[in-house]
């Protein structure tokens, strides 16, 4: 399987969302509808991600999810110091 390392930068807030979404059983057309975007696109975006998390397949993708979605979280709050900082207080 191809490193979660890699597969975890290729994961924004909104595929998380759609993970989220398909993690819940939705349809891709209803995932796609609800984030505005065209069926074959969310189905391309998917297919990427399935290519590097090493996933057969969307049941494969949904089940990485699952077993992935807090690792990511906590691999992203470890991050956060290095891509935002927290406006200085004003006087």
């Amino acid at each position: 399987m191809p490193g979660t390392q890699a597969a975890f930068r290729a994961i924004t807030p909104d595929l998380a969302v759609w993970l989220d979404m398909l993690v819940d059983q939705r349809s891709r057309k209803e995932i796609a509808s609800t984030a505005g975007l065209a069926e074959s696109t969310l189905r391309d975006r998917l297919v990427r991600l399935e290519n590097v998390t090493g996933a057969a397949d969307q049941r494969e993708l949904v089940r990485w999810w699952r077993e992935n979605r807090v690792p990511w979280v906590r691999w992203l709050i470890e991050r956060l110091p290095q891509v935002w900082s927290p406006p200085a207080e004003m006087d």
